[in-house]
C-alpha cells in the first residue's frame, strides 16, 4: 500500500492542499498512532508545528 501524497499517487482528499495555510508531515516508521509509536518525533514536530504558529499570530 501506497500512503497518499506519495510519489506517483493522489493526495488524500481533504489534505494540505485544501486548507488554507496547512501542512503534511509525515513520521517515519510510524502508523495512524504516531503520538504513541514515535512519541519523541510526534513532540519535536508539535512543538515546532505550535512556535511556528505562536509567530505568525504576532
Amino acid at each position: 500500500m501506497t500512503p497518499a501524497g506519495a510519489a506517483g499517487t493522489p493526495a488524500a482528499p481533504d489534505g494540505p492542499q485544501d486548507t488554507p495555510h496547512g501542512s503534511l508531515h509525515v513520521i517515519e516508521g510510524s502508523g495512524h498512532m504516531p503520538h504513541e509509536e514515535q512519541p519523541a518525533a510526534f513532540n519535536r514536530l508539535l512543538r515546532a508545528v505550535v512556535r511556528e504558529m505562536a509567530g505568525a499570530a504576532v
